[in-house]
């Protein structure tokens, strides 16, 4: 079969040997750039829809209704403080991210906070802050979430509530005020990052802080261990058991100097070591300022992490 001639102009004659694959070159290059746009297009629309990136939702302002705040809405994000009223409930799904901005939480009423292992609430440059009253007191269940930067019940936002702290990993925030719950406070199976500690003072309910596990913890505005009582008055204490201490060089349990009703039972802690003269110096008692509220039996002592305490992955 001969080849099919094309004719460029009537002087010059050209074989489709030579003109042809070029032209199949430039269609293929013409198709490809055809393709990409489309592709970009629908990427585009694939966005702005269900099956695409979600918008942010931004949130400030009273929530004086009880809310849920769903995969559907997350990222939520804060363009002012935001308080929970008294008598209203926020709840948090799995999964969902709240960007604080630097805002506050504050809660008045109650927040309920609880992910999944494979789907934990995210809290990122938030101050979770309380809010209630004696008459109407807060409720914070924060459960299988993960609160980096921002604070959580710091000194300055004191309230009259009580705090469930479970199964979460907290990150780089200043110390934890517990200021006179109302209701027993559980502090149970959270890994502990370069936080400035938990700071307790109680006179009707319990604290139970177990099964957790501290590393870095930060010194700061006189806080100086990992848990801190000052106050344990109407029989309560502060229970602080089955911990996990990893930072042989910082102190892990400190009774308050000053502070004449301070009480901890600290028994069967890890410590990093069994060296007892370094776990000696991770305690802050009596021995170290004669004006603490007596001494802290720490004995006896785990040799190892206990099986209900979180490894602890820096």
């Amino acid at each position: 079969m001969k080849p099919i001639r094309l004719y460029a102009n009537p002087n010059k004659v050209c074989t489709s040997n030579l003109v042809f694959p070029q032209m199949v070159k430039s269609l293929k290059v013409v198709g490809f750039f055809l393709s990409l746009v489309l592709l970009l297009a629908a990427c585009s629309n694939f966005s702005s829809s269900e099956g695409g990136v979600p918008p942010t939702t931004y949130v400030s302002g009273m929530l004086s209704t009880s809310t849920i705040w769903g995969l559907a809405d997350s990222p939520v994000a804060f363009e002012g403080d935001v308080e929970v009223a008294s008598g209203v409930t926020l709840t948090i799904e799995p999964g969902v991210e709240v960007r604080g901005n630097g805002f506050d939480l504050k809660v008045s009423g109650t927040l309920s906070a609880t992910g999944l292992w494979s789907g934990k609430v995210i809290f990122t440059d938030t101050h979770i802050v309380p809010g209630g009253t004696i008459t109407n007191p807060f409720s914070m269940i924060i459960r299988f979430s993960e609160i980096r930067s921002g604070s959580l019940y710091q000194a300055g936002h004191s309230g009259y509530g009580s705090l469930v702290l479970e199964d979460s990993i907290i990150e780089n925030l200043p110390y934890l005020y517990i200021w006179y719950p109302v209701a027993d406070t559980s502090i149970r199976r959270n890994i502990f990052n370069s936080t400035g500690g938990i700071s307790v003072g109680n006179d009707v309910g319990n604290v139970f802080i177990e099964n957790n596990s501290f590393m870095g913890q930060v010194e700061e505005s006189g806080i100086l261990g990992a848990v801190q009582n000052w106050a344990s008055m109407g029989g309560t204490s502060t229970f602080v058991r089955f911990n996990s201490f990893l930072s042989t060089d910082l102190i892990a349990l400190e009774l308050a100097a000053g502070y004449s009703t301070a009480l901890m039972v600290a028994d069967s802690n890890y410590f990093g070591t069994t060296d007892t003269a370094t776990i000696d110096s991770m305690i802050f008692d009596m021995n170290d300022d004669s004006t603490s509220n007596g001494f802290i039996t720490y004995t006896p002592i785990l040799t190892g992490r206990h099986s209900n305490t979180p490894l602890h992955n820096p």
